[in-house]
């Protein structure tokens, strides 16, 4: 039976590549004895594996040919892309300073051995607040995508310990899907199993992992963990929690303003989410 795409790749057209790019290979043996064979003396297992590569680059060509039509059905080399939702971040608090350590450090300002929780919010409304760099919070942050991490390390007063691409395998990535309506949210998957389904391709071929994560789309999934101070989350809050703020990262700053508020309720407990656009 023949099998067609989409994009008008038939089993038909595969084999005629495959004849004129293997017709005639020279099979080494280990025990070093050389065979030319044919496409059709192929191992059949051999062939359909060499199959679906052809397939994948006319489907590859076809797609960048038609403009990005059609993407609907598209059958692509690699497996299925699994995605999330667009609030898969998981976000925890590993470890968080006592606000004691900041009325401390305000006290010794003013020659005093502590200051009261009262003080917190005086020298805040002040704008006082390098003595808020003495309480820091780490957060153990799964699941953003690799764009929304881009935003987040702007922030610069800051540590950040991030999955590496270089050398962890990424064959089993996933990735942010938007919320756009259909068929865009089709076509989306579809780019991304094209773009896993290479990555996968690439180190099946001993292309180092550094080398091919180059094809990985900014939507792919990474995990962190991250530190910053009392004042660099206010700075972080203000920014990221504006109606303007795009929808991944302010998703991400509302929860961890939830779990720090709850730990430092006299530092955090005047900032407020806005009400998005």
């Amino acid at each position: 039976m023949m099998r067609s795409t989409a994009q008008g790749v038939t089993d038909e057209m595969v084999d005629i590549i495959g004849r004129e790019l293997y017709n005639g290979s020279r099979l080494v043996s280990v025990d070093g004895s050389v065979t030319v064979v044919g496409w059709d003396e192929l191992d059949a297992t051999i062939r359909e594996s060499v199959r679906e590569s052809i397939r994948w680059g006319l489907e590859k060509v076809f797609f960048m040919c038609n403009g990005l039509q059609s993407l609907e059905g598209l059958q692509v080399a690699g497996p299925e892309c699994d995605t999330h939702p667009s609030d898969s971040a998981q976000v925890r608090l590993l470890q968080w300073s006592d606000e004691a350590i900041v009325r401390r450090a305000i006290a010794r300002c003013h020659g005093k051995e502590m200051a009261s929780e009262d003080m917190i919010r005086k020298v805040i409304q002040q704008g006082h607040e390098s003595v808020l760099e003495h309480w820091y919070a780490t957060f153990d942050i799964r699941g953003i995508s690799r764009a929304c991490l881009a935003q987040l390390t702007r922030h610069r007063i800051a540590s950040y310990s991030v999955r590496s691409q270089r050398y962890c395998d990424e064959s089993d990535a996933q990735a942010v899907v938007p919320d756009v309506p259909e068929p865009l949210r089709s076509r989306y998957k579809a780019a991304y199993r094209t773009a896993f389904g290479f990555y996968k391709e690439l180190l099946d071929a001993g292309v180092p992992k550094e080398d091919a994560r180059f094809v990985l789309p900014e939507g792919t999934l990474t995990d962190l963990i991250l530190t910053m101070n009392a004042r660099e989350l206010r700075h972080f809050f203000k920014l990221r929690l504006a109606r303007e703020a795009q929808w991944e990262i302010r998703e991400l700053a509302t929860r961890m303003l939830d779990l720090v508020r709850e730990k430092a309720p006299n530092i955090f407990g005047d900032i407020r989410v806005e009400a998005a656009r």
